[in-house]
């Protein structure tokens, strides 16, 4: 018992405490996970996977895996917001515990080294991620930030496995990790490849044949050809649509993705972890370990940044690689307080637990300050406007099309035929030419006025559709919102309504062939 109050494993419960309390108090589901929702929902009732039925299937996911998993929600007799916060904590709890596995093998590689780092420091890696406040928000906010987060782990995981301790049990899990990675998310792929190719280069032994070196890489080629080719014969594209909505090749997207990255680690906090995991590479054990960590989290940052970063909250695109971060900052926590310990316990050096706890504060900053923090309490409250708007539309309006730029909670409660006018799940605005691609919000810059117009729904909502106390007011913050605004056919053809719930307003824009509400 004394041993376990004098290490880090006393951190675990008081961050699974935080987890816990974070995650309940924030009770935030972001509106991109309605639309994987809509898909899944969809697919349940043998329309296929398809945002509209009965149009040319478009793919307006980017998350195959997760939205075929939420599709088993009506069978389990559960709403999809709550399998996918099942799944979601789940996934971020298996991650921690996988994270704290990885860091122990990397110590165990290290342990015929002069430092000898302790194995209980593994601990630490799944304390950080329990208080991570982008890995404890997106755990329950209904997206695959974190089953990404725990594919990745244990794909490294069982990848080094296979370097260092080689066998059938090892090559078989690094196979099946990296084939569900490959199908969670388009630069996933990217990641389960890189580990894949690096596995070829397993050292020949006896117990590494030329067999178990291809078959992690021949497992994801195979089962990735054949889910390509579904995809192309589904859709038309070899790209998801939404890769076209928001992915341009520009120095101006570039930037913003750069920025984005500054955001997150050009602050104290953010500068003390990459310090430690700067620290943490040389306990990373043998140069297998030193090649795939750092190259992977580098790997994972690097299409960040090309892809422009993310108008989401909380630094959705990062969470998959905190478990990676967390073992080597947990690493690099060993580094400075095993050479400061002088021979004696570093769980028993006062300055060590400074360090810690230093590092603990500042990855929980992040969960209370900040613009980051203010955007969640905001798009929550949001969200709640946008499922009573969703209730109201399917009461009144049920078999309208509605077009709109927010395109998930308030489609998918309603379950009016939707036009996304950002383009995530339309074909034709995912590929307009916008001329100032990158200097925008990201995966918001695309739009179509006149296209809009052209499919006369009955139903048109522009500003970021939410209640507020003043009727007919809408933040116009996107240019697609101006250009709609500007035309002269939303003014002839359809007419301003101001409608009430309760003691709030919505607005929206009816054909003026449509009786009133």
């Amino acid at each position: 018992m004394k041993k376990i109050l004098a290490s880090p494993w006393l951190l675990v419960l008081p961050a699974l405490v935080f987890f816990s309390w974070r995650l309940a108090s924030w009770d935030f589901v972001v509106d991109d996970a309605y639309i994987s929702f809509r898909y899944a929902k969809h697919f349940s009732e043998g329309q296929g996977l398809v945002f509209n039925p009965g149009e040319a299937p478009v793919e307006g996911y980017t998350n195959f895996l997760w939205t075929l998993l939420m599709a088993g929600a009506p069978r389990l007799g559960l709403s999809f917001v709550a399998w996918a916060r099942a799944l979601g904590i789940a996934s971020a709890l298996a991650a921690a515990a996988l994270a704290a596995m990885l860091a122990a093998h990397c110590i165990h590689k290290c342990s015929n080294d002069s430092r000898k780092l302790d194995v209980r420091w593994s601990a630490l890696a799944a304390a950080l991620i329990l208080i991570n406040a982008p890995m404890v928000l997106w755990a329950g906010a209904g997206l695959e930030g974190p089953l990404l987060a725990l594919l990745l782990s244990g794909a490294v995981l069982f990848a080094l496995r296979c370097y260092n301790d080689p066998g059938c049990g090892a090559t078989l899990g690094a196979s099946l990790y990296l084939v569900l990675l490959s199908l969670c998310r388009p630069e996933a792929t990217v990641l389960a490849t890189l580990i894949g190719v690096f596995l070829l280069f397993q050292p020949k032994t006896e117990a590494t044949s030329r067999f178990s070196r291809i078959v992690p890489i021949v497992a994801v080629i195979g089962v990735g050809a054949v889910y390509h080719a579904w995809r192309y014969k589904m859709y038309g594209d070899w790209l998801p649509n939404t890769f076209y909505a928001k992915v341009g090749f520009s120095l101006e997207q570039l930037a913003r993705g750069g920025g984005y990255l500054w955001s997150y680690f050009g602050n104290p906090g953010g500068l003390l972890a990459v310090v430690l995991a700067v620290l943490g590479i040389r306990g990373l054990g043998g140069r297998p370990e030193r090649i795939l960590v750092p190259g992977l989290i580098l790997a994972s940052l690097s299409m960040t940044a090309v892809v422009g970063g993310d108008a989401l909250p909380m630094y959705r695109f990062l969470v998959p690689v905190v478990p990676l971060l967390a073992v080597l900052m947990a690493l690099g926590v060993a580094e400075v307080v095993s050479s400061l310990s002088a021979g004696r316990s570093p769980f028993a050096l006062r300055e060590g637990w400074l360090v810690v706890v230093v590092l603990a504060v500042s990855q929980l900053l992040p969960a209370f300050v900040g613009r980051q923090a203010e955007y969640v309490r905001v798009d929550r409250e949001r969200m709640r406007d946008r499922v009573a708007i969703g209730r109201w539309l399917r009461e009144h309006y049920p078999e309208s099309t509605i077009a709109l730029n927010a395109a998930g909670a308030i489609p998918f409660v309603s379950g009016m035929k939707a036009i996304d006018m950002l383009g995530l799940n339309d074909r034709h605005i995912a590929r307009k030419t916008i001329e100032a691609l990158g200097q925008g919000v990201a995966g918001h810059e695309k739009h179509d006025a006149e296209y809009v117009l052209s499919r006369r729904p009955e139903i048109i909502f522009i500003g970021r559709n939410e209640l507020t106390l003043q009727p007919g007011k809408a933040f116009i913050w996107l240019e697609g919102d101006r250009q709609l605004l500007s035309h002269p056919k939303i003014h002839s053809d359809y007419r301003l309504v101001k409608q009430p719930i309760q003691y709030e307003f919505f607005s929206f824009y009816l054909r003026k062939d449509v009786p009133l509400p």
